[in-house]
């Protein structure tokens, strides 16, 4: 997303300014979320989504944008995608985390990945109190180093608050503003960047991140003095956007900081090249025999209105002639211009650290930057079209390879 403070690594546009205008931001919203009770007790409140619509809509961040609304995700859908063995070269994951005793448990520095996909699994195990200083010098040289290796056709990153200063169940101690930094850094690649909520338990802190980082998605710098809105009362006494960090021991000693920065980096030094997403030139189309006329119209059987001729949803996913158009889906990023007729023939492809809408929602004090993905908040500086694999000979697997 943005440029302004991304320090070494990101070719960036400016964030203010006509140049930051022409992203196209696409905000994901559906009213519907806030009414989700998890139980009494429960620190997981759906309501900080709605607290967050209502001061993008006081702020005008509304107008500016693309608002759309989700279709809920089937079974069905989430196997095309997601499977208990799959490893791979083609997805990085990069965690900033709290590590120790404290759950799940995982995440441990040396936790790397395996198989084809190891060295593209980067932990980064942190303790209570680290500020937003002590954050910087960890994650922009480390996904400086990931963008430069892996080269990714898109971002997701997981925008979970509840490493914000002062959240009921997060031990961090990062402003709004030293949060928001890494939205602005990662936008200043210049890649298709997908920003998605997560974790984060002191409501009102939720709402006024995901607002700020919305407005630095649009190149926008938000007053810190809040408009009155549905919510203003839970914003008292200060009725600010802003909230200071407060003066809790950061446990993260330099000498820690810097081994973990070493290791992570030289692990990515290892990866030889960027992945890439092999193209196959499209085979002549099939010649098919001229019909008999005498015959009966084989395609006969197909007249009734009620019949699903897209896919048999009684086959197995991985059976079904619809995985097949899937596995020999291949994406690419164009420039906005002329297109040929067989990539206006190709499907599109629709879609961690921060954002406002209904996103996976964490549990712990976690910042997640999928180098690929789904989701809410979408800053998209170019156009993102697939081409089909051939219908004769299975291509390898789907390279969702788009990036929050």
């Amino acid at each position: 997303m943005d440029p302004s403070s991304a320090g070494a690594g990101g070719n960036s546009l400016p964030s203010v300014g006509p140049d930051g205008q022409k992203r196209r931001v696409c905000y994901f919203y559906d009213s519907e979320v806030g009414n989700y009770y998890y139980g009494q007790g429960h620190p997981m409140k759906p309501h900080r989504i709605r607290m967050t619509h209502s001061l993008l809509a006081q702020y005008g961040l509304l107008d500016q944008m693309q608002v759309l609304r989700p279709n809920p995700a089937r079974d069905r859908d989430l196997c095309r995608f997601h499977a208990d063995d799959y490893t791979t070269d083609r997805v990085m994951t990069v965690s900033f985390h709290k590590f120790g005793d404290y759950f799940p448990g995982t995440g441990d520095v040396r936790d790397i990945g395996h198989s084809k996909g190891k060295y593209y699994s980067l932990n980064v195990p942190l303790d209570d109190g680290i500020d937003d200083e002590s954050y910087q010098s960890l994650f922009k040289p480390i996904m400086a180093k990931v963008m430069e290796v892996f080269q990714p056709g898109a971002v997701v990153l997981q925008c979970g608050a509840d490493s914000l200063s002062g959240d009921r169940l997060g031990c961090f101690n990062l402003s709004i503003r030293g949060h928001a930094e890494c939205v602005k850094y990662m936008r200043s690649f210049n890649v298709p960047l997908l920003l998605l909520g997560g974790g984060g338990y002191t409501i009102r802190n939720v709402a006024r991140c995901w607002c700020y980082e919305t407005g630095v998605a649009l190149g926008q710098e938000l007053e810190d003095k809040m408009p009155v809105n549905e919510y203003y009362e839970y914003f008292g006494p200060d009725y600010t956007l802003h909230v200071a960090p407060s003066n809790m021991e950061n446990k993260n000693t330099r000498y820690e900081l810097d081994n973990i920065r070493t290791k992570l980096l030289d692990n990515l030094s290892k990866l030889r090249h960027a992945p890439s997403v092999q193209f196959q030139e499209r085979p002549p189309d099939t010649e098919f025999p001229e019909p008999d006329e005498d015959e009966d119209d084989q395609d006969e059987r197909h007249d009734d209105p009620d019949s699903d001729m897209e896919m048999d949803y009684h086959t197995p996913l991985e059976d079904s002639a619809r995985r097949i158009t899937i596995q020999g889906t291949r994406v690419k990023r164009e420039s906005a211009g002329a297109e040929t007729k067989d990539q206006q023939d190709g499907s599109r492809v629709t879609g961690e650290h921060r954002g406002p809408e209904p996103m996976a929602e964490d549990m712990g004090p976690s910042k997640q930057a999928h180098v690929d993905a789904n989701a809410m908040t979408v800053d998209e500086p170019g156009i993102v079209k697939t081409e089909s694999g051939s219908s004769t000979k299975l291509p390898d697997p789907p390279a969702i390879y788009q990036k929050p």
